[in-house]
């Protein structure tokens, strides 16, 4: 309909390629309406529905699906699943699934087609009786049909409409982050054994790098801390710190550091702040707290004025 000048423009942006025109004629309606298909998506993977493909990578990586899973190799099969799931509608060439699986291997067309059988098994048919992988196309390309639930796929979609709600979105960060469930990829690339073929050798140049995804949930994560201190949910933004540490195991990124130095603040608990300079400078081995990012340094001169601000070199 015509644009009433009323309702704020907020350009969305929810991986909708193609047709700017209409989706800028859409935005000033609904902004829920972006993407429609995510709360569906969001129950079927929440009731683990039975005929959909479940492929979880936000921790260590589980695969559930219609079919039948194989009976040996199921980290392998698990794999190939996953791999051609990353690549989502490009898919793969019968070539880059050789060199991305087996790199730098000579490979039999036969033993790819029978690892791509079992995979198929496993990933079963849609209610319409269509396999999810179908048979390499005319384009000799192998991807999974539409439909499919990839745990990443969904925090991404949550994560968008929630930063298009603004405040009101926090429900949608919380959502998003609740799908964490450990260090993305956990011990995937762990080789089986010493004679078998190194797994997920291909993750670094992928879309489902683990060190960008933990980095997706610490940045999430901070969204929420800020939305929640906002309005006042301590509770809450110290959940939203906890799943960025799930994901971020090292607890290398200093974002959600500060932000655990806010939520001790929020809730005045200085002993706290005190045990948490603490294992921060043990955990950047600094000697002083001037040794730390200036921007955490910063934070802890507001935070401890007393403790930091007459600290010197």
């Amino acid at each position: 309909g015509p644009s009433t000048g009323a309702a704020p423009r907020v350009p969305v942006m929810v991986g909708l390629v193609g047709s700017p025109p209409r989706q800028r004629r859409a935005a000033p309606a609904t902004r829920r309406r972006s993407d429609p298909g995510l709360d569906a998506d969001l129950r079927a993977w929440h009731d683990a529905d039975p005929t959909r493909p479940r492929i979880a990578i936000l921790g260590p990586v589980t695969v559930e699906a219609p079919g039948h899973p194989p009976t040996e190799r199921l980290r392998f099969y698990a794999e190939i699943i996953t791999y051609l799931a990353a690549r989502g509608q490009r898919g793969a060439t019968t070539d880059q699934f050789d060199e991305d699986l087996w790199p730098h291997q000579p490979v039999k067309a036969t033993s790819r087609r029978v690892a791509v059988a079992r995979a198929r098994r496993w990933l079963g048919e849609t209610p319409t009786g269509q396999t999810w992988l179908p048979d390499a196309t005319a384009d000799r390309r192998y991807r999974l049909r539409d439909g499919f639930l990839l745990d990443w796929h969904l925090f991404r979609r949550l994560r968008s409409r929630g930063e298009s709600r603004g405040p009101a979105g926090a429900g949608d960060l919380h959502q998003a982050l609740a799908l964490v469930r450990g260090a993305p990829l956990a011990g995937a690339d762990v080789a089986y054994s010493t004679a078998a073929r190194n797994p997920y050798v291909w993750l670094p140049n992928s879309d489902i790098q683990p060190h960008h995804l933990a980095s997706a949930v610490v940045d999430t994560a901070h969204r929420l801390v800020d939305l929640s201190l906002d309005g006042g949910d301590v509770a809450g933004a110290r959940w939203a710190v906890d799943q960025a540490w799930l994901a971020d195991a090292d607890q290398a990124s200093d974002i959600t550091w500060r932000d655990l130095l806010r939520v001790a603040a929020a809730e005045g608990n200085l002993a706290e702040l005190d045990h948490l300079l603490g294992d921060l400078m043990r955990a950047r081995d600094a000697e002083v707290p001037e040794d730390l990012d200036r921007e955490t340094f910063q934070l802890l001169c507001e935070l401890m004025p007393n403790r930091i601000g007459t600290t010197t070199r």
